[in-house]
Formats: structure tokens, C-alpha cells, sequence
């Protein structure tokens, strides 16, 4: 499974942040895990208040933590530690929805 996110890059990483390379997310839900992931694609929208640029990051949820409507925290560049605020996740368009037990 995976979940996209919608992060806005700042004009000083822009021009180092291009699809496919690797990203890092953080959850308060899961403290201490870190997520793997992906700039999917740069979008074509750019907000000339903020100046930034909008990236679908592309995170890897094999068990499912990752939850459609909670909010994550996006390392674009870990090694340089430029960290993205918090943003909102939302189900990837291939993947499944999830079934939800009752109890």
C-alpha cells in the first residue's frame, strides 16, 4: 500500500528536489518510525504568495499506519535535514481502500 502527500517546496529547494528522489515522513501517531518515500512528481502548480512548489510525495504503507485525513511530517532532504511542515494524507489512486472492522 502507499499514500500520497502534497508538500509544498520552498523556492530554496527546488531546484534539488525532483522526482524520484528519496524523502523520509514522520507521523505523531507512530513515534520513531520513519516512512520511506519518494518525490512522485512536481506538480504543475506553483504559489507565487509563498513561493513554493507543489510535490506529490509518494510513502510507502505496508501496515497500513499511514491513515487517509491525519498528517505527517516530510524530510525532503534528509541528509540536509530541510524539513517540510506537516501535511495531509490522502489514499495513492491505485491503492485499495481498506475495510474497516467493526468491534
Amino acid at each position: 500500500d502507499r499514500v500520497w502527500v502534497n508538500a509544498e517546496i520552498p523556492e530554496s529547494l527546488a531546484a534539488t528536489v525532483k522526482p524520484g528522489s528519496p524523502v523520509q515522513a514522520r507521523a505523531a501517531a507512530s513515534p520513531g518510525t520513519v516512512f520511506r518515500a519518494k518525490v512522485g512528481a512536481i506538480l504543475p502548480e506553483v504559489n507565487a504568495t509563498t513561493r513554493t512548489l507543489k510535490a506529490r510525495i509518494e510513502i510507502a504503507n505496508p501496515r497500513g499506519e499511514l491513515v487517509p485525513g491525519r498528517f505527517v511530517t516530510v524530510d525532503l532532504a534528509p541528509q540536509s535535514r530541510a524539513t517540510v511542515a506537516t501535511w495531509w494524507i490522502f489514499r495513492a489512486a491505485s491503492s485499495p481502500p481498506r475495510k474497516r472492522m467493526r468491534g
